[in-house]
């Protein structure tokens, strides 16, 4: 549908920009989209006096907005500001006020007091007023009212996240959308680093040990009737948990009798001690999909694409790990495929060493495109062939990869179908059912494909924490394996690149097969 006022606004940057190089004209379709918003974000630069223009409002643009027009207003002298911001209110939403004669008019007090509304949706206070990380939050796609699907308790905690943070010097301002997403989980961590203590240029939106450290604190150590004073702490902690679908409020500040029940109900699922209490290792469970990647306890298991030696074997020994997941096969038909596939007397020397194994069948996979029903029956044959040629016993489960950040549209499109075909490929075939589907993937796709009977368990990518299909999604019921960081471990010929897992006890791996190849 055509929005005659984003039209207008469209033809109005073309017209006064058009000629000014590098300036690339915004289409004039009267929807409000990316190209609408880089033709604007231009045109902002070239106001401020940049000649390199980019469709990006990069750290150039905000240190010189912030340097010239430390606010934007009805008095601010330059009308190719205030117009910019008018149509940018346009293409949120708001109303800009009218063109009279090809121009924008002055802002009026319609204009302001969508200025003013425009603010109080974004989490401040309700003035004709706007300060450089609001502008930069105009000129993009993100919306600043609630959308379809959208929560209002999210959004409250988005607005407030926005209100507290703002004036941090790397806090980036999130929508108001009731949508939780990937800049807002950056947001929400910026915001726990901010209130352990860490400095402005220190802070950087990553969970790393600066940040586990300032969980320790007495402060961070959340316990039944905790509340907020000088810090934040519950209402941050309350946040995690309602963008984990733990929590459905209300967002206040207090730590409940009822939150620390939820806390109970997430450790038992985490394997973590059931205290009721958010200690460091609780806080990381619910921030990022890794968790604590530094814990040891249910950390049993390791998956590779190396080749396991007696000396790597003993490594793995010697550094609590019991459980090693290894691939059936290599991926046909590419140049210079990584060599992952168990080898001769490989698994003899696994047994040997008093660990065991479970299979991961993957050939590709590193995009939606490549599942399908047919491959999922291709793939069905060909990782039942290979397991049972290294002798592997009938109930063994398999975990079938899905290698990629699978939306959920991705999902019920291609992955489920990819699984379908498995199940109806072994069912087709009574030889080839003998053993049973696991999937690898986002904790999403994981949850829906076992939900419709395709899987039964689930080997979760958590190592990938930014990944949408991670993003606000608890762990799978049926998780057997948890994959939470790569890194190596031992030294010399026992050196190995490994992926540590958390253990669920569903799968302990198998400790033999028919013929130890």
């Amino acid at each position: 549908m055509v929005d005659v006022w984003v039209q207008n606004a469209q033809k109005w940057v073309n017209e006064r920009y058009g000629k000014v190089p590098g300036f690339t004209p915004a289409p004039t379709d009267g929807k409000a989209g990316v190209d609408t918003i880089k033709a604007l974000t231009r045109a902002l630069q070239h106001e401020l006096g940049i000649t390199d223009l980019s469709d990006e409002f990069g750290p150039k643009t905000f240190s010189i907005l912030t340097s010239k027009y430390p606010t934007v207003s009805s008095t601010t002298d330059n009308d190719g500001i205030r117009g910019i911001v008018q149509a940018a209110l346009w293409c949120k939403g708001f109303s800009g006020m009218a063109i009279k004669d090809g121009k924008w008019t002055v802002w009026d007090s319609t204009t302001k007091t969508s200025v003013a509304n425009f603010r109080a949706n974004m989490g401040f206070s309700a003035e004709p007023i706007i300060f450089p990380k609001l502008f930069k939050s105009l000129l993009t796609t993100h919306s600043a009212v609630a959308v379809s699907g959208g929560s209002a308790l999210v959004r409250s905690i988005q607005q407030s996240l926005n209100g507290r943070y703002a004036g941090r010097q790397d806090y980036s301002l999130v929508p108001c959308d009731g949508v939780y997403s990937g800049d807002v989980q950056e947001a929400l961590i910026y915001a726990v680093q901010y209130e352990v203590g860490l400095a402005d240029g220190t802070a950087n939106g990553f969970l790393g040990s600066a940040t586990k450290a300032g969980l320790q604190s007495e402060a961070a150590h959340l316990v039944q009737g905790s509340t907020d004073s000088s810090h934040y702490f519950v209402h941050l902690f309350q946040a995690a948990l309602t963008f984990n679908k733990y929590y459905n409020g209300p967002y206040d500040g207090i730590f409940s009798a009822k939150i620390v029940e939820i806390v109970k109900s997430l450790q038992e699922a985490a394997l973590l001690p059931q205290t009721g209490e958010a200690d460091r290792k609780t806080w990381a469970s619910v921030l990022v999909s890794t968790g604590d990647s530094e814990r040891m306890d249910s950390a049993k298991a390791v998956d590779c694409i190396t080749t396991i030696t007696t000396e790597n074997a003993k490594t793995l020994k010697a550094a609590g790990y019991a459980i090693v997941g290894r691939y059936l096969t290599n991926t046909p038909n590419v140049d210079d495929p990584t060599d992952k596939n168990i080898k001769p007397g490989e698994l003899a020397t696994i047994f040997a060493n008093d660990l065991s194994v479970f299979p991961i069948f993957q050939e590709g996979g590193t995009e939606s495109s490549f599942f399908t029903y047919e491959k999922g029956k291709i793939a069905a044959e060909r990782a039942h062939n290979a397991a049972l040629s290294y002798g592997f016993l009938p109930g063994t489960t398999i975990y079938f990869a899905v290698d990629f950040d699978a939306s959920e549209d991705d999902v019920y499109s291609n992955i489920v179908p990819f699984f379908q075909g498995i199940k109806d490929k072994w069912a087709e075939c009574p030889s080839l059912g003998q053993y049973k589907v696991g999937i690898y993937g986002v904790r999403n796709a994981c949850s829906i494909v076992s939900e419709k009977g395709l899987a039964s368990l689930s080997y979760v990518s958590d190592m990938s924490y930014t990944w949408r299909g991670n993003i606000g999604f608890t762990l799978p019921k049926n998780w057997a394996f948890d994959q939470i960081k790569e890194y190596p471990i031992g030294s010399g010929d026992g050196k190995i690149n490994i992926d540590k897992n958390i253990v669920s006890g569903r799968d302990s791996g198998q400790k033999s097969v028919k013929v130890p190849q």
